[in-house]
């Protein structure tokens, strides 16, 4: 036990720089992994326990307004008690609502307003600064909104909200903020209010005067169900069969879902750093394995001297598994509170996405859970790669430990007298390479990671590839006109700038066997532009599906599935599959001849308003902002008329937002391990070949040249590196963001790698290797000639 004692103290005598970098080195895990796996199971935990203080059930149901449910030879009180009836639920909770949209100038979202004090949802209000309001109060004309409007909308308390449209619009005044735990995600398009009771009676009255298409009077159902083992889609389609219900609801969703649509961007978000963070695990290990390998041979006669006096090989493995160790663990519990910084920023860049107030606080069981398994991958790693020691022998190593390793290598270039420092630096990487493969290796996967982040980023910041993401079809604007005049004057505007073609398209809810999913309605079948298996919906017994659907329910182009609508039903054939991430990939497409086959009429053409709406794809998209400009000048006093640009979307802004945070994380990331990795293994070169530095000087090398020629050699495996990763980027791309962007219902991803996604992350590992190598230089002013003479 004292030669293992000794042996420790003396590691951390002679090479402690490398024993604080494995520490620092596996601090920057801890902190990243801890932090990933914070954010996940904190976000999860709040949603859950958000719905039940809320007082939601298993699945909840907005019921279609009456004068669609008279349409269709029902009203409220049937369909309600229908569901009661059903022999899987338990019992059902109904609360009044209004149907609304959001009129302010650029936001046209849809709302469900409720009176804050109703007697099944219980939703805790907060003020600016996220503290919770014990006794709210909202006055007439005030209103509460969800978390998110803060990132989506950029409203603040006391600025004001208006809702309705046409002739009956109502201005309220943001008084607090809430967390709706359904759909308070800026992933999802509808969103939830409260105003007073005095406020609600005054949008019910006005809903209910005209059938006004900007209010709407409804019922929010939360339906709970018998058997708790069942799963929510076991509960929806025994609740379908037998009621119908989901063809009476505007929108329908489990509390399965809606936990996976407010948590969409943060689970992607966790699994990149997940991947992220694994992936500098094995980084670390090479680091590790490098060190490792380093030290042994450096001692080589030092360690058989150590086994001549009586020190056993089992002696050294552990006094070398216990030096690293003792770094870990310092490295990786003190990552734990420091993990809860980079939880509370990332927290605010996902805050608008998610809609929760998500706790910044660590768990430490589970963080315990996270450092000890980074403890037992190092220590697994330390003892296999300390089994070289076993083949030391006193004798091999006296024989053995001084003599000097020649060899040539076939990228050897002549030494040339112009640029003297680049032809000794580029020798000198050549005649030891084994020793720079961990810090290619390692600049490698980190560029590729960079590259994949920097390409998902730019891919995001083109508004018509999230417009393609969401939609099933290309949208450069979209109209509501209440008269021909009105259309025929925007297009006059509008044909200025760029020729069109126009299209009708509605969206809503059937039943596809059973399932409650999102379909697209489209008169011009030729408008879905995202198909890329088999055809358009041509005709009217024809569908299209998503990859999502298609694996789902195991079908193929070609195959049957029925389409339910009320009490309406009909067979279609699969004729292609097709991109869309409406609803995580949860729906499926139609022609409008195909929807009339359940005899129903397009949404928009059922308006009592007559109110038209019109989608535009336009041939030449330069000078859309300028048709933006003039459009709103001359339809500025005319508040029956609206258009929506692609580009005014304020839920693709949050999702460029949050990406962009996401790429300043792993760039951070990166660049401090990258740091770490060069100041390591340029000390250990600068150990290897203090002597070759002395007779550099002793020939007349200045330090600043030879600082130089150390530094550039390093520019050199930054450069090799990057241009691996570059190559293996340029492979898997398209591969490994098509998989992680299945998660929203993207399948067919596909992206040009830009010049400049490239470039600016290789121009960071050159400079920052380049830096720390020069940095770390600096003990070269120390190295004199006479470091020549030896024993």
């Amino acid at each position: 036990m004292r030669g293992i004692l000794t042996i420790i103290r003396g590691n951390f005598r002679k090479g402690k720089g490398a024993y604080i970098s494995i520490g620092i080195l596996l601090f920057v895990v801890s902190v990243s992994l801890v932090s990933v796996m914070t954010i996940y199971s904190n976000s999860r935990e709040r949603d859950i326990q958000v719905l039940k203080e809320d007082g939601f059930g298993d699945i909840l149901g907005l019921v279609l307004a009456n004068d669609s449910l008279q349409k269709m030879g029902t009203d409220e009180k049937t369909v309600v008690s229908k569901i009661r009836q059903c022999e899987a639920v338990e019992r059902v909770k109904e609360e009044s609502a209004v149907y609304a949209k959001l009129a302010n100038e650029k936001n046209s979202a849809h709302m469900i307003v409720m009176d804050y004090q109703n007697q099944n949802f219980t939703y805790t209000q907060y003020d600016e600064q996220g503290e919770k309001i014990e006794r709210p109060v909202l006055k007439n004309n005030e209103i509460s909104v969800p978390v998110s409007f803060k990132g989506l909308y950029d409203f603040k308390i006391g600025d004001n909200v208006t809702i309705g449209g046409g002739k009956h619009k109502f201005t309220y005044q943001i008084a607090s903020y809430f967390e709706d735990p359904y759909m308070g995600s800026s992933m999802i398009g509808i969103k939830t209010v409260l105003v007073n009771e005095k406020s609600m009676q005054q949008l019910q009255k006005t809903a209910d005067l005209a059938g006004e298409s900007y209010l709407q009077t409804g019922k929010v159902l939360s339906i709970f169900k018998k058997n708790k083992e069942s799963s929510d889609e076991q509960f929806e389609r025994k609740l379908n069969e037998q009621t119908s219900y989901a063809t009476y609801c505007w929108i329908t969703m489990s509390q399965k879902q809606a936990v996976g649509y407010m948590l969409l961007l943060t689970n992607i978000f966790s699994g990149v750093l997940v991947v992220f963070v694994l992936v500098l695990l094995g980084a670390a290990m090479i680091v590790l394995s490098h060190n490792i390998r380093n030290g042994i041979e450096q001692n080589y006669e030092n360690l058989g001297i150590l086994k001549a006096l009586g020190i056993t090989s089992l002696d050294m493995q552990i006094s070398t598994w216990l030096s690293y160790l003792i770094m870990a663990v310092v490295g990786t519990f003190l990552g734990i509170p420091v993990a809860s910084l980079l939880v509370r920023t990332i927290n605010k860049i996902t805050m608008p996405a998610t809609g929760l107030y998500v706790s910044s606080a660590i768990s430490i069981p589970k963080s315990l859970f996270v450092c000890m398994g980074i403890l037992l991958v190092t220590t697994v790693f330390t003892l296999w790669k300390t089994k070289k020691v076993v083949e030391i022998t006193p004798i091999m190593a006296m024989r053995e430990g001084k003599r000097a390793v020649h060899f040539s290598s076939r990228f050897r270039l002549p030494i040339s007298k112009k640029g003297l420092g680049c032809s000794l630096a580029y020798r000198q990487f050549i005649s030891a390479k084994k020793q720079y493969v961990s810090s290619i290796f390692i600049t490698g996967i980190l560029m590729v990671f960079m590259i994949l982040v920097s390409t998902i980023c730019n891919w995001l910041e083109q508004d018509s590839n999230i417009g393609d993401m969401l939609m099933a079809t290309r949208v450069d604007l979209s109209a509501n006109y209440s008269d021909e005049k009105e259309k025929k004057q925007a297009e006059k505007i509008i044909r200025k700038y760029s020729d069109f073609e126009t299209y009708h398209m509605s969206t809503q809810y059937v039943l596809l066997e059973n399932l409650y999913t999102f379909c697209y309605v489209v008169d011009d079948p030729e408008q879905y532009t995202s198909v890329y298996k088999g055809r358009t919906c041509k005709y009217e017994n024809e569908i299209m599906v998503t990859q999502y659907i298609a694996d789902e329910f195991k079908v193929k182009i070609g195959d049957r599935m029925e389409v339910k609508n009320g009490e309406k039903k009909a067979d279609y054939i699969i004729s292609g599959i097709y991109e869309s991430s409406n609803d995580a990939g949860k729906n499926f497409a139609m022609s409008q001849k195909g929807l009339e086959r359940l005899q129903l009429k397009n949404a928009e053409k059922k308006d009592t308003n007559k109110v038209e709406t019109l989608y535009y794809v336009f041939s030449n998209q330069e000078k859309t902002a300028q048709m933006q400009k003039e459009l709103k000048k001359a339809f500025a006093k005319d508040k029956k008329t609206d258009f929506d640009f692609q580009e005014d979307n304020a839920q693709f802004a949050v999702i460029v937002s949050a990406v962009q945070g996401l790429t300043e994380i792993i760039y951070l990331i990166g660049a401090i391990f990258v740091c770490i990795t060069v100041i390591l293994v340029c000390s250990k070169v600068f150990v290897r070949e203090k002597q070759d530095f002395g007779i550099y000087k002793a020939l007349g090398y200045d330090s600043h040249k030879l600082r130089i020629q150390l530094a550039i050699r390093f520019s050199i495996v930054a450069l090799i590196g990057s241009l691996l990763g570059i190559l293996v980027a340029y492979c898997v791309s398209d591969r490994v963001l098509g998989f992680l962007l299945s998660a929203v219902g993207i399948y067919h991803f596909h992206s040009e790698i830009q010049m400049a996604t490239q470039l600016m992350p290789m121009l960071l590992m050159v400079v920052i290797y380049f830096i720390c190598a020069y940095m770390t230089g600096r003990k070269i002013k120390k190295v004199k000639p006479r470091v020549l003479i030896v024993e």
